[in-house]
């Protein structure tokens, strides 16, 4: 993600939160913080790559410059049948970033994923806290 993009913030899109909402509460150890945290969060960043990773932040708060650490992760096939990986980051409880990767590094553009057509990973306990909205 060196190609990091800044985005004027925007809501997340409806196939962005179905992503995110079903990641966080199938892989996550306590998805229920960052579920809540979901309707308040917007898109701050993107990456310049062509992959649909994108930044996320509170809108009641700035964007931070780091990503923090992975909370709940996923793997299956985008609509175009690209082998992706889903990772979603936290930082300092809040959830930062919802990275989308090709597993293979097969170039082209893909899409987002559907809940479907992945795997969730077993969840991990990472020893940082959520943060208390």
């Amino acid at each position: 993600m060196s190609d990091r993009a800044r985005r004027s913030p925007r809501v997340l899109s409806p196939a962005e939160e179905e992503l995110l909402r079903w990641v966080v509460q199938h892989s996550a150890a306590e998805p229920k913080p960052y579920l809540e945290q979901i309707p308040k969060l917007r898109v701050v960043g993107y990456c310049g790559c062509g992959c649909p990773t994108v930044d996320l932040a509170l809108a009641s708060t700035a964007r931070s410059e780091a990503i923090g650490y992975p909370i709940a992760e996923a793997d299956g096939h985008s609509p175009e049948g690209v082998y992706v990986g889903v990772i979603v980051f936290a930082n300092d409880g809040v959830l930062s970033m919802l990275e989308v990767y090709s597993v293979t590094g097969e170039g082209g553009p893909y899409t987002l994923p559907r809940p479907e057509a992945l795997t969730a990973a077993p969840p991990t306990t990472w020893p940082r806290p959520v943060a208390e909205l």
